[in-house]
């Protein structure tokens, strides 16, 4: 049976917990907030190592070349 403050809000339950749902999000926003910086981090790094690695061998020749 509909009472009159369902009736207001359409026929829908009305949660009045919804302010639970809010802070219960929290930690999984913070966990994926988290998540995320340590992704990027990760990539930003691996990009680094790899470029790093693959222009070593330029230096050396540069310098080899400049001191003749």
């Amino acid at each position: 049976m509909a009472t009159q403050h369902d009736a207001h809000h359409g026929g829908h339950a009305v949660t009045h917990g919804a302010h639970h749902s809010v802070l219960g999000d929290r930690a999984p926003a913070f966990i994926g907030l988290i998540g995320g910086a340590i992704f990027i981090f990760a990539v930003l790094f691996s990009v680094v190592r790899w470029t790093n690695g693959r222009f070593a061998g330029h230096a050396e020749g540069a310098k080899a070349e400049a001191t003749k």
